[in-house]
């Protein structure tokens, strides 16, 4: 089985692109560069029709990228990650708190990642994979080679070791910095697994295009807004995970819809092509579904 999961605020307790961005140590410089991004943000979202259904929504998500592109030039442009060392970045994992039992979960996961029957990556539009992989080598008994991670990563100087202030793909095809980047990676995945089901775990917007592709979709510890959202959509329907399921023989490959799925809300209950997401809100339940 392939399990892919997002990182801020599904593996981990609160968002560490903000940690990251303490370590630079530039707060002045981070508001300027936080309040451009927000109005930018803002002023599309204020303009945005209701949507009725996931495909159309990711439509929209598309569109807006923007934003996070925007973003990424200027943080760029202003040098604000020149000149962090390895040692720094590594260090912002000592903030991070992880998800109350994340821990057990990758445990549990370990001997089937050594012998073949499972793989397990981490897809996420945090700006560190160093900070994700010193994050997760505080878990006991985890191997991180064995983990794979697609991330956006700080250039590294080789001459120095020093952050250059420019942000690059890391196992990924571009930046990963929306919906539809973490969805076109997914994919990539997806299509070159060797597996016959494929487990999608995240908690925002940005994970809506993954849970279209993934054969076992899992939306965690998600906000009201996000719940409300989704359950707004025709084409997409929504259970509660419980501990009693067995969801670890799953053999359905997921399926992949080229074109959008409109239909009417009076339609939703008995739709053939909704996109079917599991909610939970503790990792020990998803612990419990996927043991063998």
């Amino acid at each position: 089985m392939l399990f892919v999961v997002d990182f801020d605020e599904t593996i981990t307790a609160h968002d560490t692109i903000s940690c990251i961005a303490e370590a630079a140590n530039k707060p002045d410089l981070w508001s300027f560069l936080a309040k451009a991004y927000w109005d930018e943000y803002l002023s599309w979202r204020s303009g945005l029709p209701k949507l009725t259904t996931l495909s159309s929504y990711l439509d929209l998500l598309r569109k807006g990228g923007f934003a996070e592109a925007a973003s990424i030039q200027r943080i760029q442009k202003h040098k604000f990650f020149e000149g962090l060392t390895p040692e720094q970045l590594e260090g912002v994992a000592s903030s991070i708190t992880l998800r109350d039992g994340f821990d057990k979960f990758l445990q549990l996961l370990m001997p089937r990642l050594r012998d073949g029957t499972d793989e397990f990556h981490i897809l996420s539009i945090n700006w560190s994979s160093r900070v994700i992989e010193a994050t997760l080598r505080r878990i006991p008994d985890i191997d991180t080679g064995l983990i794979t991670i697609h991330s956006n990563d700080l250039e590294m100087d080789p001459t120095n070791q020093l952050t250059t202030g420019k942000i690059v793909p890391f196992h990924a095809e571009s930046l990963i910095l929306t919906a539809d980047d973490k969805a076109r990676e997914f994919q990539t995945l997806v299509r070159s697994s060797p597996y016959n089901a494929t487990v999608y775990i995240g908690d925002s917007s940005t994970d809506f295009g993954c849970f279209s592709h993934a054969s076992i979709s899992i939306l965690f510890l998600a906000t009201e807004k996000i719940l409300f959202t989704l359950e707004s959509f025709s084409d997409v329907r929504l259970l509660k995970l419980d501990a009693s399921y067995d969801l670890s023989n799953t053999k359905e490959r997921p399926q992949f819809n080229p074109s959008p799925l409109y239909q009417s809300q009076s339609l939703k209950a008995q739709s053939l092509s909704q996109t079917k997401i599991y909610t939970c809100d503790q990792w020990h339940i998803i612990t419990a579904v996927f043991r063998r």
